[in-house]
């Protein structure tokens, strides 16, 4: 998920520039424009720095697992630094499904349906894609489950 996050957030500086700005990284070439979480990472400043924040705190997973530092962890600081840009081009996607705060707007929840979670009739993505993982990943690599992740 660090490089796919990483991944997104390049295809945002993308999709917000005629031409690339200079960069100390080489900047990932753009891909899945327009896939709903590509496009929700686009839609606001604030699910920009949102991404940027949930690819650090999988940087600092990572680091706490493996002892080293995700080679990505240096191009999400950049983009930090670098910050958002409106996208030049924009269309509309369906599937909005949850939120985390009321600053980002609500983002798809890219599962089957059978792992939605709702809750007065909104679906809760962080239920939803506990339910998911717990699914698909039996076992956790190496030091076992997450910090606080169940």
């Amino acid at each position: 998920m660090i490089l796919e996050t990483t991944q997104l957030l390049w295809t945002a500086v993308h999709c917000g520039n005629k031409t690339m700005p200079k960069t100390v990284h080489k900047p990932y070439r753009k891909t899945h424009v327009w896939h709903p979480t590509a496009m929700w990472v686009r839609e606001s400043p604030q699910n920009h720095a949102f991404t940027i924040k949930v690819g650090l705190a999988l940087c600092k997973e990572y680091t706490r697992r493996y002892g080293k530092v995700h080679k990505c962890q240096s191009h999400l600081l950049e983009l930090k630094q670098l910050g958002y840009y409106e996208p030049l081009e924009r269309r509309p996607y369906k599937s909005k499904r949850g939120t985390f705060s009321k600053k980002c707007t609500p983002f798809p929840c890219a599962m089957p349906p059978d792992c939605v979670v709702e809750r007065d009739g909104k679906v809760n993505a962080v239920k939803s894609y506990r339910k998911y993982y717990k699914k698909k990943a039996k076992d956790w690599a190496v030091k076992g489950m997450p910090m606080k992740w169940m």
